[in-house]
């Protein structure tokens, strides 16, 4: 199974209580190499390249952030 997105401390309870994964590293990893190759594209095709889900096109529209340039 991949993890979307690699588990980190959210603010909940103690940050010394904190599970690392064992494959959120390799997983992190993954993410600053797309990040990297992608240092171009705006949040939309970072967003589909780190978690490629196969959506309709009508699921796909870009949404309008208040305060944040396209």
């Amino acid at each position: 199974m991949k993890m979307e997105m690699p588990p980190a401390f959210r603010g909940y309870g103690k940050k010394g209580n904190t599970i690392e994964n064992p494959l959120s590293q390799k997983r992190q990893d993954e993410i600053d190499g797309i990040k990297k190759e992608k240092s171009d594209a705006n949040r939309h095709e970072l967003q589909d390249a780190i978690m490629p889900y196969e959506l309709q096109s009508e699921y796909k529209k870009v949404n309008e952030r208040i305060g944040y340039a396209q």
